[in-house]
């Protein structure tokens, strides 16, 4: 029996605080990573770039460079 939400239903959670502990400014992505969920850097790569077409790493660059997000992470609704 599993309990919880659907598998990326959590891995859009993540990626939606990673996003924000991103925009407001953490620079170690890293810590970023284990502090919501992912089991590590790359894992959150990964998982940015399936759902966003980007890594956390070019979407840094392009807040700091004042570009808009190409695509944000759906959330499902029930």
């Amino acid at each position: 029996l599993v309990v919880g939400p659907e598998p990326d239903t959590t891995s859009e959670l993540r990626v939606r605080t990673a996003l924000e502990r991103i925009s407001n400014g953490a620079s170690d992505l890293s810590a970023v990573a284990c502090d919501v969920g992912f089991f590590d850097h790359a894992h959150m790569t990964k998982t940015f770039r399936r759902l966003l077409g980007e890594t956390p790493t070019q979407l840094r660059g392009n807040l700091l460079s004042g570009k808009q997000l190409r695509r944000m992470v759906p959330v499902r609704r029930n």
